[in-house]
């Protein structure tokens, strides 16, 4: 329901601006976290309806950053990543370094832009009181860092457009039904492949049943216990034109 209601804002917009790309920001790092299954979160949904994949998304580790980037850019690889309410700087102390490791780090995985968000000294939650805001050493390697990216902005899109020969399924079926199971191996699977250098691919039961299975040497299922029918005719299909 949540998703017809986009859809039908969007039709509504679209009756008085016939160009101007929409959003529906959603917080990015659930993706992966059992708790998220209570909200009804239809993120291939939503990218289908948006022009631009916007996201929330909090001070993460590098591997849950760069594993979040893949799945979202695999749900609408010619759309760009919005994070429109970044975090990287929260707590006390954030170094200078791991500023500018994460906004890397984020473009070479597709992220396109990012809004940084600061509370004032007024916040209740001490832990937005310490944001950038407060730490002149992050806000300057913020700003060198985004310029470095400009400057070097045609090279750094290269990345995310490499095509990746390996598909991790991300399964909703087994999300729902054996979260702890998919989701736990989903990460193993994720951080094997990229300490190996390999460039990572998300593949979900829809886009199987509309045969991209096809772009890929190998699909890789971590514990999805449970799938559509399609899903899994699709899969021996796939098998049996040499898949592995």
């Amino acid at each position: 329901r949540l998703t017809e209601y986009f859809a039908w804002v969007k039709e509504n917009i679209r009756k008085y601006d016939p160009v101007t790309p929409v959003q529906v920001k959603h917080i990015a790092e659930a993706v992966f976290e059992e708790s998220e299954n209570i909200w009804g979160v239809d993120r291939e949904g939503l990218a289908e309806i948006c022009e631009i994949s916007a996201f929330d998304m909090a001070t993460i580790g590098p591997l849950i950053q760069a594993m979040t980037f893949d799945y979202l850019k695999s749900l609408a690889p010619y759309k760009p990543l919005f994070n429109s309410e970044c975090y990287y700087v929260r707590g006390p102390y954030t170094s200078a370094e791991k500023v500018r490791a994460l906004i890397w780090q984020g473009a070479l995985h597709g992220q396109c832009a990012t809004a940084f968000w600061h509370w004032g000294h007024t916040a209740k939650d001490l832990d937005h009181v310490n944001l950038f805001g407060f730490q002149p050493w992050a806000m300057n390697s913020m700003g060198r860092t985004f310029l470095d990216l400009n400057r070097l902005a045609e090279y750094a899109v290269e990345f995310p457009r490499e095509k990746a020969e390996v598909a991790i399924l991300f399964s909703m079926p087994s999300k729902f039904l054996s979260p702890k199971e998919h989701l736990a191996e989903i990460k193993r699977v994720y951080e094997g492949l990229f300490y190996l250098g390999n460039k990572i691919d998300f593949v979900t039961e829809k886009q199987i049943q509309q045969g991209k299975a096809d772009n890929y040497k190998f699909i890789i299922a971590p514990q999805a216990l449970h799938v559509k029918d399609e899903t899994y005719q699709k899969m021996a299909e796939y098998v049996m034109k040499g898949g592995i």
